[in-house]
C-alpha cells in the first residue's frame, strides 16, 4: 500500500506542459520513431546491434500487428518524445519511452508521463517497464516520476572453455 501512496503523491505533482501535444503515429512517422529508438538504444547502453532501417521494420511490424501501440509527443510542432507500450488486461508494459536529447531537462518527460497516466492509459492498471542497469539517468527519471523497484533481472553469458 505504501508504494501506491508514494506513486499517487508523485503523480499528483506532475502537470501537463503547455504546447505539448500527443497523437498516435502514422506510417509516415516510422522513420522518426526508428531514429529515436536508435538514440534510446545508445543512451541506455543496450547491446542491441540493429540499424535504423531494421528498427523501422520492427516498429512497423509491432504497430501493424497490434502487439504494441505508440504515442508521439510534439512540443511546438516538433516531435520530441515517444512511448511504445503493450496493453494487457490488468497492466501496461511500457517497452520504450524516450525524450529527444535536445529537449531534455525541460519537464517534457514528466509531462508526457502525466499525459500517459491521465489521458491515454485506462485508470487502475499496473504499469511496468525495464531500465537497464547501465542507465543511471533512466533510473533517476523513473524514480522521480514515482516508479519503484519491483524485480531485478540478472544475466550471464555462456562460455566455451
Amino acid at each position: 500500500m505504501k508504494n501506491k501512496t508514494v506513486f499517487f503523491s508523485v503523480l499528483c505533482t506532475l502537470r501537463p506542459m503547455p504546447n505539448l501535444h500527443y497523437h498516435r503515429p502514422s506510417v509516415s512517422d516510422l522513420p522518426i520513431l526508428a531514429r529515436m529508438n536508435k538514440d534510446l538504444i545508445e543512451d541506455e547502453g543496450s547491446h542491441n546491434p540493429m540499424t535504423v532501417t531494421q528498427l523501422e521494420d520492427r516498429m512497423r511490424d509491432w504497430l501493424e500487428s497490434g502487439d504494441y501501440d505508440a504515442i508521439l509527443f510534439e512540443y511546438n510542432a516538433a516531435v520530441v518524445a515517444y512511448a511504445l507500450f503493450q496493453q494487457k488486461p490488468e497492466s501496461i508494459y511500457l517497452r520504450q519511452f524516450f525524450v529527444d536529447r535536445d529537449f531534455r531537462r525541460r519537464g517534457i518527460g514528466q509531462s508526457a508521463i502525466y499525459m500517459l497516466m491521465n489521458d491515454i492509459f485506462p485508470p487502475g492498471l499496473r504499469i511496468t517497464l525495464d531500465v537497464l542497469s547501465k542507465n543511471p539517468a533512466g533510473w533517476t527519471f523513473w524514480r522521480r516520476v514515482g516508479f519503484h523497484n519491483f524485480a531485478v533481472t540478472l544475466e550471464a553469458e555462456t562460455g566455451r572453455e
